[in-house]
């Protein structure tokens, strides 16, 4: 079962009962009335406290994932040096004078 709190807003008073009468009633008004404040379920001062709402986190968009990128392919217009594919074409040996 839920406790019901009524609070009375001009002596501070607060007290808790299973219906908001009897937690109404069970409000110790001495203090606020020691003081000469007129206060109490006569004057309309005391109301029911609601507990607290929880709020929900908000809700975080998820990012996106990244696409994978290949790297372009590299091509050269010129062979490099030291890389040339073609084939080296054998010389001949030159002739000796003896």
């Amino acid at each position: 079962m839920n406790m019901i709190t009524a609070k009375c807003d001009r002596c501070g008073g607060t007290a808790t009962g299973l219906t908001y009468e009897e937690a109404s009633a069970k409000i110790n008004h001495g203090v606020g009335l020691g003081k000469g404040i007129k206060c109490g379920a006569s004057y309309n001062k005391v109301h029911e406290v609601k507990p607290p709402v929880p709020k929900e986190p908000p809700v975080k968009p998820k990012a996106p994932k990244p696409k994978q990128v290949t790297p372009p392919k590299i091509t050269l217009d010129k062979p490099v040096s030291g890389t040339n594919s073609e084939t080296l074409k054998p010389t001949k040996p030159k002739p000796t004078k003896q």
